[in-house]
């Protein structure tokens, strides 16, 4: 009997042995299946951030993209309606042989326009599609001068000297309005030239604007004013407050939010150099809006002084960072007020909505 106790014993030990070993081994696994998942929690944040930055990149490249189609569309239109402003001349002050010959040229004119309005339209993407049919109409329309002339009286012989004196006074007209707009256009062009040469002559900064754009726009608001503040560089960028002077006669929540977007859309040219976030506070008839403008260096941008809705905001430099003044701020980047971290300190309304320009 001992020596089957003995053999028995040393097989519950054989056994305690092993169980041991294979609660090692499982904590090993374990571990490694730890560091594994952690490893791939890492590589799919690294990749999701990488994405959300492409994204961020194209959407941004491809706004830029649309913004020049609209202002080269934008071109055409003057284009075209001096080219039906000159032929509704011709149709009042020209006689009969003047409309026909001129036919030709106004046809012409517009046939040009309305291709290169159809090149300039050609969709970058399926969602994007338009109808250059109406060019060819207006086209069709003129060559119709021809027939609805033939049918109209003979005009006496004196007629013709009147009618070309009054075709020549029309041209100048259109030279001089042309010769307006040009010194205009260059004077904005040189402007804006002017002031990306002065703002890209500040010394370099270390808050990389395109960064914060890309944080705030995918971070959670406590991470990103935590960005924000860690890295802004007070000497290199400037911190606005802006409020809308109309504010009491704004009715409706939609219309001042499209206000804003007019605002910013005309401020595209100074995309690289300008980060706003703007809010419209209250609801439909008692609404108000305010903002915060971030800008490359210690004044307004010429491209803001520039902008037609200049004139209709109160702009207010900040000056003073204490702490309540930094939760204001706060406040603006969150949209809302945040325990302790952010709070509007001056804007009794309630927060609606907002609006980032980027």
């Amino acid at each position: 009997m001992k020596g089957h106790d003995s053999r028995l014993t040393q097989a519950i030990s054989a056994v305690d042995k092993v169980i041991g070993e294979v609660n090692t081994q499982a904590k090993e696994v374990e571990k490694e299946v730890h560091a594994a998942c952690e490893k791939l929690r890492e590589m799919v944040n690294m990749r999701e951030a990488q994405l959300l930055s492409e994204i961020e990149t194209a959407r941004h490249q491809k706004e830029k993209d649309l913004v020049s189609q609209k202002h080269h569309l934008e071109f055409l239109l003057v284009g075209i309606r001096e080219s039906t402003q000159f032929g509704e001349v011709l149709v009042k002050e020209g006689s009969e042989s003047e409309i026909v010959a001129s036919q030709k040229e106004v046809v012409s004119r517009l046939t040009s326009l309305g291709q290169e309005t159809e090149r300039s339209l050609q969709p970058t993407d399926s969602t994007i599609a338009f109808d250059v049919g109406g060019f060819r109409q207006v086209g069709e329309a003129i060559e119709v001068f021809g027939s609805v002339v033939s049918d109209k009286e003979p005009k006496k012989e004196g007629a013709p000297k009147k009618e070309a004196a009054l075709k020549r006074e029309a041209a100048p007209k259109r030279k001089e309005a042309s010769k307006e707009a040009a010194p205009k256009k260059k004077a904005d062009e040189e402007g804006e030239e002017k002031s990306s040469k002065v703002l890209d002559a500040l010394p370099p900064s270390k808050f990389n604007l395109e960064d914060w754009k890309r944080t705030v726009s995918n971070l959670e608001e406590k991470e990103a004013i935590k960005f924000f503040w860690k890295n802004i560089d007070l000497e290199g960028f400037s911190l606005w407050l802006v409020d809308n002077k109309d504010n009491p006669q704004h009715k409706k929540v939609f219309m001042s939010s499209n206000l804003i977007g007019g605002f910013f859309q005309r401020l595209d040219s100074a995309r690289d150099y300008i980060f706003g976030s703007f809010g419209i506070f209250g609801d439909d008839n008692s609404n108000d809006i305010h903002g915060l403008f971030v800008f490359r260096g210690q004044d307004i941008p010429f491209e803001v002084q520039d902008c037609p809705e200049y004139d209709s905001y109160n702009f207010t430099k900040i000056t003073d960072f204490s702490d309540d003044s930094k939760k204001n701020i706060n406040a603006f980047i969150a949209w809302g007020e945040i325990g302790g971290l952010a709070k509007f300190s001056t804007i009794k309304k309630k927060f609606n909505t907002g609006k980032n320009f980027k």
